[in-house]
């Protein structure tokens, strides 16, 4: 059995979007819904939140620009104990 994938997407509702392999696919879909306080996170907690569209940039701007942020973010993360590492 396959586990899910890590990279969650958020309105700024707390709705739900999608479940992403890799930060560059849920930049994708953080730009495609277009919404300031979209988030994408690392798993499905709020203290995993790893990029804040309109916030920490625009994600339509670059989609490396938000995976660059999003695996630092989630490094950092990490390393201050934050979020649970597997």
């Amino acid at each position: 059995m396959a586990a899910t994938h890590s990279w969650k997407v958020y309105t700024k509702d707390n709705e739900y979007i999608a479940s992403c392999k890799i930060p560059f696919y849920a930049a994708i879909v953080c730009a495609g819904i277009g919404q300031a306080g979209t988030t994408i996170r690392y798993g499905h907690g709020k203290k995993g939140i790893v990029f804040t569209d309109f916030i920490d940039a625009d994600a339509s701007e670059s989609y490396d620009v938000v995976s660059a942020i999003c695996l630092n973010n989630e490094r950092r993360n990490k390393l201050m104990g934050i979020i649970y590492v597997r």
